[in-house]
């Protein structure tokens, strides 16, 4: 009985982080505390890519979210494009950056599966979303 349980808690903590993705995951990247990642429809094709950062130093940070890089999974794994470059986040700051996806990027539907690059090193996968407007 007890393995058993034990079974089932593994198998449920395992769903629980598959579910989440990046969700409220943190990453430490240039610097900068980067959670909260999302990748969402918008209205038709129309997506956003947006992430919270926080820089907890006293000083400002310049960070380049042209170093992320965002592909839909998949045979062929099709890079998402995004309107992202560098920022300047804030000493002592939070705040979420969002960014536009290019119009052709590749048909993305709700519920399919984006891995998440930074420095061309995969960091999460993250789920589509869609916000109602």
């Amino acid at each position: 009985m007890k393995k058993r349980c034990f079974a089932l808690s593994v198998l449920i903590m395992i769903c629980a982080v598959l579910f989440v993705g990046c969700g409220e995951e943190k990453y430490e990247l240039d610097g900068v505390d980067v959670s909260n990642i999302q990748v969402d429809l918008v209205r038709g094709s129309d997506a956003t890519f947006k992430f919270d950062v926080k820089n907890s130093s006293d000083e400002s940070v310049s960070f380049d979210a042209g170093k992320f890089t965002l592909k839909l999974d998949g045979d062929d794994n099709k890079i998402i494009r995004f309107m992202g470059g560098k920022e300047t986040i804030d000493a002592d700051s939070k705040d979420t950056v969002s960014y536009l996806v290019y119009e052709n990027h590749p048909e993305m539907k709700e519920d399919d599966t984006v891995k998440v690059y930074f420095d061309d090193k995969e960091i999460c996968e993250v789920k589509v979303g869609k916000i109602e407007l």
